[in-house]
Parts: C-alpha cells; sequence; structure tokens
C-alpha cells in the first residue's frame, strides 16, 4: 500500500508542474520567376530538298512559378553578299514566333506554373519568286527572354 501511495503522490505532483507552451508561426514569400533556354545548343541549318530553304531545329526548357510570357528579339540575319530576297523565322514551341528583323515578338500569357520542353524551330526561307535560295552562308540570330508577373 506504501508503494502505491508513493506512486500517487509522485503522479499527482507531476500533474501540478507547469505546462509550457509555445505558438509558432511561419511565413514566407516565393519570389516570381520564369527562364528560358536553349538546351540543344548551336542549331544547323541544313538546305531543304528544292534549294529554296535552310531549316534547323533545336530543343528548349521553360520554366514559370506563376504567369509569364516569352519574347523574342528582332532577329538578326547574315546571307552572302547579293543574296536573293529570303525571310528568317524562329519559334519556341507553341510560345513565340519571330520572322522580322525589325520588330520584336511576344507571345502568349502563359497562366501558373509551367514547366515544359519542345523545339526550336528556325528556318530561312526564299521569297524571290524564284523558289530557290542563293548559294552561300546563312545565319540568324535572335534573344529570347521571359518576363514573369
Amino acid at each position: 500500500m506504501k508503494k502505491f501511495a508513493l506512486a500517487f503522490g509522485l503522479l499527482l505532483s507531476a500533474s501540478q508542474l507547469p505546462a509550457l507552451a509555445v505558438e509558432i508561426q511561419a511565413s514566407g514569400t516565393n519570389p516570381y520567376f520564369c527562364s528560358v533556354s536553349n538546351t540543344g545548343g548551336a542549331i544547323n541549318l541544313t538546305t531543304n530538298a528544292n534549294g529554296s530553304a535552310l531549316n534547323g531545329q533545336g530543343s528548349f526548357a521553360f520554366v514559370a512559378n506563376g504567369d509569364s510570357k516569352v519574347s523574342l528579339s528582332a532577329l538578326t540575319a547574315d546571307a552572302p553578299a547579293n543574296a536573293e530576297a529570303f525571310t528568317p523565322s524562329v519559334a519556341i514551341g507553341s510560345l513565340v514566333s519571330n520572322s522580322s528583323i525589325s520588330a520584336g515578338a511576344d507571345g502568349a500569357k502563359q497562366a501558373g506554373v509551367t514547366n515544359v520542353t519542345g523545339d526550336i524551330t528556325v528556318a530561312i526561307n526564299e521569297n524571290n519568286g524564284k523558289d530557290t535560295l542563293s548559294a552561300g552562308s546563312y545565319a540568324v540570330n535572335t534573344v529570347a527572354t521571359c518576363t514573369a508577373f
């Protein structure tokens, strides 16, 4: 009986100890970001079967954690001296495309979280009415950027 009384007494005294409570609060903000990258490296352009165009394909990755858009700067195109008329174009999947050497292009708003990969398509097409692209070396350059809202 003494053991029971001692154990009960210890239990009773332990229940009278002050209880310690702590409130834990946490908060934070994840900033908006987006990233578009050329994951395939330099794109090699090859002549099509009838010699009227150069075409090439690369790959891209696009990641955004909120609403965003992808843009392309105005294209710069290098061509042989005295080349017949041609039109360059660049498309980053369905995000944005541009075929202008004087103006940039904005893609449509991408809503919410986005994580996509796909093809970059580059072309140089004759537009001289002769269905033939002049011989020589060509190059197309543009800068892709993304903007998070």
